[in-house]
């Protein structure tokens, strides 16, 4: 079903039911969504607007302005009180190639070959593309219309070895994620864009034609027209557990972000959207927080004196590579024990890094980790050994790993995994003690990669490859043009901004729906 209504053929009834035949039925009969939807368009809407965007993160704000630029009455619903996902909390980094701050020599062709080398073949050619011919001119809005005060960090790219990779392709955002969001919704407040927070969006509206003509809350009275377009920008899937066992390559794997459920690309395959690289992520190394199902992200990696370990008590990556790169490390399964090979692994650090500050990013997390050793969150011990028999390690094999380790420390090489080559990284220093220190580290996401298929104008298409009428998808509620490794810290603001420009603009482009 391609989410098109044939009159002769089929009723309005028996398109709503059958809206989401297919893979997307029975994906959302799997986890628990089968009455989940396209719904008819309501007798009297609550509220209407040119386009109702889902979602209040970067690329619902960067739709919002370009839409109100463009003309549109334009209205954003949010289930929150305010911003939230991933935006107020990252970095506010935003990687855009080409950028006016950028010193370096580059260019679109260099920028694709970059992105196609990480995408290993698991990219969207055409959205490489597109992503690449538009990140100048992004960088230039965002700075010059939004009012961005960014600075320019001057990083290498994540994977400097690969074939198109450059320097100085970030800009970063005064006063982080937060101050960037701060700053796009008081500038789309002053283009009169409408944000009403509180709704959380359930359904698609879908006409007689099969055109996606608004949004149905999960309130009886929340319905909201849009007149051009409905654009979902509702982030990803890390709090859904559902969705990461049905898609993800490893389980368990920890969000540190609540809330990230999967509305938006829920509601895109109820009204028969197809689905792209659901099984990619943006990975990150992260402590699980107990009692939950929440990680918050290891800050220690990198330390020269702080290693991660497998049940076998060894070493298995290059610990002081991107967080992305290193959470790839958890994927392969060991058929002898049964088990995926590294989850959960073991971080393994010395008295100088116990010091250096907290090992995991928390806003509870103490300054020196004493809290947390207190609570046993953290194990300590005089020996490697007695170290190793509190999580549960072979003895022997995590003395002889680490006996290893730091004898190629001393020589400034590791052989084993290439530690301190990748540009900008730190290598492999003497693990000290005693004390020695061990956490337990599993597999966690900065964020899911995989949504609902787009084409090269955010327009999403339907499991048979057509466009559905009216609606468009940005940030991680579309699936994203990266692939399999991740290119630099920052594309996941920047690839929802450019996006949802995109899908603003052809939006704002489509002739009113009556």
């Amino acid at each position: 079903m391609n989410g098109r209504y044939e009159k002769k053929r089929i009723s309005r009834r028996g398109f709503l039911k059958g809206a989401a035949v297919g893979l997307g039925a029975l994906t959302l009969s799997r986890i628990g969504q089968s009455d989940a939807g396209a719904a008819e368009p309501p007798a009297k809407w609550k509220r209407e607007a040119d386009i109702v965007i889902v979602g209040l993160g970067v690329a619902g704000l960067a739709a919002a302005i370009e839409a109100a630029d463009l003309g549109a009455k334009v209205m954003i619903l949010e289930k929150g009180a305010g911003a939230s996902g991933a935006s107020p909390v990252s970095s506010g980094t935003v990687w855009l190639p080409l950028n006016p701050l950028q010193n370096h020599p580059d260019s679109v062709d260099q920028v694709i070959r970059y992105l196609t080398n990480c995408a290993k073949d698991q990219g969207d050619e055409k959205l490489i593309r597109v992503f690449a011919e538009n990140t100048k001119d992004t960088a230039a809005w965002l700075m010059n219309r939004v009012g961005l005060k960014a600075t320019q960090p001057d990083r290498f790219d994540y994977h400097p070895g690969y074939p198109g990779a450059g320097k100085g392709r970030n800009i970063s955002s005064e006063g982080k994620g937060a101050g960037l969001i701060s700053l796009m919704i008081r500038t789309a407040k002053a283009k009169n864009v409408e944000i009403v927070t509180g709704v959380r969006a359930r359904k698609l509206a879908v006409s007689r034609t099969g055109r996606v003509v608004g949004v149905i809350g999960e309130k009886k009275d929340d319905t909201y027209k849009a007149k051009r377009g409905v654009i979902l920008c509702a982030g990803g899937f890390t709090s859904n557990e559902a969705l990461k066992k049905s898609f993800l390559k490893v389980y368990p794997i920890y969000g540190q972000v609540p809330g990230l459920d999967g509305d938006g690309i829920l509601m895109g395959m109820g009204a028969g959207a197809a689905v792209e690289g659901m099984c990619e992520s943006i990975g990150v190394s992260v402590f699980r927080m107990p009692g939950t199902n929440r990680g918050a992200r290891y800050a220690i990696l990198t330390a020269p004196s702080c290693i991660m370990v497998n049940r076998k008590g060894q070493r298995f990556c290059n610990e002081s590579a991107d967080y992305d790169t290193v959470s790839t490390s958890f994927y392969p399964y060991d058929t002898v024990a049964d088990a995926y090979a590294n989850v959960p692994a073991w971080v393994i650090f010395d008295e100088k890094v116990r010091l250096s500050g907290p090992v995991a990013i928390d806003p509870g997390w103490s300054k020196d980790n004493s809290e947390e050793i207190g609570r046993g969150w953290i194990k300590k011990a005089d020996t490697l050994e007695a170290l190793a028999g509190q999580v549960g390690l072979d003895g022997t094999a995590l003395a002889k790993t680490v006996e290893t380790y730091n004898a190629h420390a001393a020589t400034g090489k590791d052989p084993l995994f290439r530690r301190g080559e990748i540009p900008g990284t730190n290598g492999a220093g003497r693990i000290a003690g005693p004390p020695f220190y061990a956490a337990e580290v599993y597999p966690g996401l900065y964020d899911t990669a995989g949504g609902l298929k787009i084409n090269e104008k955010s327009q999403v298409l339907s499991t048979s490859g057509e466009v559905i009428e009216g609606l468009f998808a940005a940030g991680t509620n579309a699936h994203m043009a990266i692939g399999f490794y991740y290119p630099n810290g920052g594309t996941a603001l920047g690839q929802p901004i450019v996006f949802g420009r995109l899908a603003a603009q052809n939006a704002a482009a489509l002739k009113p729906w009556k």
